[in-house]
């Protein structure tokens, strides 16, 4: 989500795509802390130096969880923050400044001229005028039943992009190819 009166941006939408990894790894960081303390207690120290070491412990962990998931949650919008910048220069135009040429506030923005959703650490940002067909899209199941698809689409500048994402995502951006 952006400030209010305020257009979307490439910092919007890589902050979107990373924050769920992130506070997930606060929440694991939190959950291992009483496990350290029990273990601490067990261990023959007092209930002070337990608490002190325990406090240390979940710190270090949260701080370990944050870092890694904070560097997982960061790589995979980059890929795609790449293809956004490729667009640019291919294009000629600057995101920022079309959003705000737009009054493009939000995510997901589905307009005639812009695909836009960041969900789940995955980033789809396309104009409509650089993708030049839709040449496959493949589903399948995850080992936790959930559905992913894969689309293949050539680009304008005769590029084969692979882009994978919820299942809703890739039919919802298949409508919105074959309608605009």
């Amino acid at each position: 989500m952006v400030g209010e009166n305020m257009t979307l941006t490439k910092w919007d939408l890589y902050r979107n795509a990373t924050i769920h990894l992130t506070v997930l790894g606060v929440v694991v960081g939190m959950i291992v802390t009483p496990f350290v303390a029990y273990a601490f207690s067990i261990s023959g120290q007092t209930f002070w130096e337990a608490v002190g070491l325990s406090l240390a412990v979940a710190i270090l962990s949260v701080i370990i969880c944050m870092s890694f998931t904070t560097f997982i949650a960061s790589v995979v919008p980059i890929k795609n923050l790449r293809l956004l910048k490729r667009q640019e220069r291919y294009l000629a135009f600057n995101f920022n400044e079309e959003m705000q040429q737009y009054g493009i506030e939000t995510i997901p923005a589905v307009t005639p001229k812009w695909f836009i959703v960041s969900e789940e650490a995955g980033i789809i940002v396309l104009r409509r005028d650089y993708v030049a067909q839709l040449e496959h899209i493949k589903f399948r199941q995850t080992s936790t039943g959930m559905i992913k698809g894969t689309m293949t689409i050539v680009t304008s500048d005769r590029k084969i992009v692979r882009l994978r994402h919820t299942k809703a995502v890739v039919l919802k951006f298949q409508q919105w190819l074959e309608h605009h």
